[in-house]
């Protein structure tokens, strides 16, 4: 169920419009005092939606289901910073109402870009077609694991890539990155295919 894209910047959620279509709302739903409204846009973004795709994900799955996500044993794989399964499915409550949102009003969000890009680059079969013998990433920490995975797509092999970042330095309120969640991607995707 991903948005039609006309990539339209209006229509693209950062955390600011975030913050402004839902700041209000999600605190009756969540305690945004403890858990922070960029940290629930992070979850939503870097976990339930476009985290790490450990071994027991599912190929099939657009977000990572609620009995996974709020489940009690959550691996940390999949770089949650949220303790307490009563305070997970609580924002998977506001996740499904962050997604109706963006489906209702058309918007997309950093996920659902990456996403089609890949889709798009599949269905043209450009994964053979577009390669790159080198790829520099500086400031890996504010990529999103499906954002990384849509780069090793295009890479010849994984020493074409080569990632520079500090995780203590993040910019961006969207990324939950984890330097094993990278080291992941590269162990159980390249030397798997």
């Amino acid at each position: 169920d991903q948005p039609e894209f006309n990539y339209n910047v209006d229509k693209l959620m950062t955390f600011e419009v975030f913050e402004k279509q839902f700041g209000n709302s999600f605190r009756r739903d969540v305690d945004l005092n403890i858990i922070g409204l960029a940290t629930l846009f992070r979850e939503f973004l870097s976990v339930i939606k476009g985290g790490s795709l450990p071994r027991e994900w599912n190929k099939d799955w657009k977000c990572l289901p609620r009995n996974v996500y709020a489940g009690e044993n959550l691996s940390k794989d999949y770089a949650s910073h949220i303790e307490s399964t009563n305070d997970r499915n609580s924002i998977y409550d506001c996740f499904e109402k962050y997604q109706l949102h963006l489906k209702t009003e058309k918007y997309y969000d950093y996920v659902d870009f990456a996403r089609n890009l890949s889709d798009r680059q599949q269905s043209f079969n450009l994964e053979q077609e577009l390669r790159f013998d080198a790829i520099l990433v500086d400031e890996v920490q504010d990529l999103m694991p499906i954002e990384i995975k849509l780069l090793k797509s295009v890479a010849n092999d994984f020493k074409s890539l080569v990632f520079a970042g500090d995780s203590a330095q993040s910019v961006v309120r969207h990324a939950a990155f984890r330097w094993p969640n990278l080291k992941d991607v590269f162990f159980h995707e390249f030397c798997n295919s």
